[in-house]
């Protein structure tokens, strides 16, 4: 029976997509030389960098829509410098998009919310009313005159 034999080995780089082999990023053909282009497959690389090979698709989808919500962060961070000014409903579309970014990270575990607290910061222990009575420092008077 020639030609009715099953393919028993994994699907080869060939006969996948464009996409799932890595060669590029969207179906139809984009640019990605402008800076934002640029820009996007970089954080896509970087945020990929620490799973190595093993990389699993719905890891590459959430990557993908965490460098997307990072390049739209940019560009808001970039015109609100450049004007000064934010309005009402694009600050509250800024808050949405930074804790998608943040919760992206976190089901990526590329951020660790826990983080160890710096050995110098003692207020995991602070008496909130000590902390008061010492005029809302963590140090007491005379050590902050003589330690500054």
């Amino acid at each position: 029976m020639h030609g009715t034999r099953r393919k028993t080995t994994l699907q080869t780089r060939t006969a996948k997509s464009a996409i799932t082999n890595g060669s590029r990023l969207f179906a139809e053909r984009v640019d990605l030389r402008t800076p934002r282009g640029k820009r996007f497959r970089d954080l896509i690389n970087g945020y990929s960098a620490p799973f190595g090979t093993k990389i699993t698709e719905a890891d590459r989808a959430i990557i993908r829509d965490l460098a997307m919500l990072q390049v739209l962060s940019e560009d808001i961070q970039q015109q609100y410098m450049q004007s000064g000014e934010m309005k009402e409903s694009e600050y509250a579309q800024y808050s949405r998009i930074v804790n998608a970014i943040r919760r992206h990270m976190k089901t990526l575990g590329l951020i660790d919310l826990k983080r160890e607290s710096d050995p110098h910061d003692d207020d995991h222990g602070l008496d909130p009313l000590a902390y008061m009575q010492r005029g809302g420092t963590r140090r007491s008077h005379r050590v902050r005159l003589d330690g500054d």
